[in-house]
């Protein structure tokens, strides 16, 4: 059963594939995540830093 569904595909040709705009738009909104994310550990990590100092 597999083994046909391989042998249809592979006469598909190369240039078929692309990503599109559904995975160019999943790509950004992922980095924008991501950024959003770093920014926020980096403002907690200060806070934390600063909590840190105060007892000393």
């Amino acid at each position: 059963m597999f083994l046909g569904i391989a042998a249809d595909v592979s006469d598909v040709p190369i240039d078929n594939f692309t990503a599109g705009w559904l995975g160019g738009v999943f790509f950004f909104g992922m980095a924008t995540a991501v950024f959003f994310l770093w920014r926020n550990l980096n403002k907690r990590l200060k806070n934390l830093d600063k909590n840190f100092e105060d007892k000393e």
